[in-house]
């Protein structure tokens, strides 16, 4: 048991200290381990490939990344835009495949039983999160002191957003994978801000919360003013 609880602790501060905070499973023996009741081996094996993973990550990041520019070498700007397209792509293609394989790696470990009950506890709070989110949108809205007509508008666009969400999650979850869904998600995302933008005005959007300059909110810097209700 001391043993059992030093691992868990260890863990812990790993994940903390390295900032390791955005894979699911790096925190899955904090998050589904009692849920489970996974044993003390099964822990230690998970822990062993979370310290792999996390080593063979710092390597990444040390190496020299691909496609950068040579100092003094000029590139135009649709140049450099594709370039870095491209590397975002790459990216995103590796850490999906990667994120595929941890998560086979962790199903390994689990007996059918432990199978079947993390595919509901993760559906579960999966929808604890959405409803969670309808709560805060309400909540939002009442301090932006918006319109009785934006107010109910905004709410059904951003519920209907996170419903979207919820559908793309409870679909991965239920397909046993962790496939990548950042199109998906990123064109949800620009689906719902476009709403958004055509219904309210600049301060309204920011009484939202939604910052002018959050990149994942617009295409361009020089558009950031584009779309809005002007009325």
């Amino acid at each position: 048991m001391y043993r059992l609880i030093t691992l868990i602790t260890f863990l812990l501060i790993a994940s903390s200290a390295f900032g390791q905070n955005r894979s699911p499973h790096q925190n899955f023996v904090m998050q589904f381990g009692e849920d489970l009741q996974l044993t003390e081996q099964q822990i230690s094996q998970i822990v062993a490939l979370q310290l792999e993973r996390r080593s063979a990550m710092q390597k990444q990041r040390r190496s020299p990344r691909q496609g950068e520019a040579r100092r003094g070498q000029p590139q135009n700007e649709q140049r450099i835009g594709q370039t870095r397209g491209d590397q975002r792509a790459s990216q995103e293609g590796r850490f999906s495949e990667d994120r595929e394989e941890h998560h086979n790696q962790i199903m390994s470990i689990l007996t059918d039983t432990q199978k079947a009950q993390l595919i509901e506890l993760r559906k579960q709070r999966a929808n604890q999160a959405h409803n969670y989110r309808t709560i805060k949108h309400a909540e939002m809205i009442k301090k932006a002191d918006l319109s009785r007509s934006k107010s109910r508008d905004v709410q059904r666009i951003l519920d209907a957003h996170s419903k979207s969400m919820l559908d793309l999650q409870l679909a991965r979850i239920e397909s046993g994978t962790m496939g990548s869904d950042q199109q998906a998600r990123r064109a949800a995302n620009a689906e719902t801000h476009n709403k958004l933008r055509e219904m309210l005005t600049v301060a309204e959007y920011e009484a939202l919360g939604f910052g002018l300059g959050n990149r994942q909110n617009f295409e361009g810097r020089g558009q950031q003013r584009s779309g809005f209700n002007r009325r």
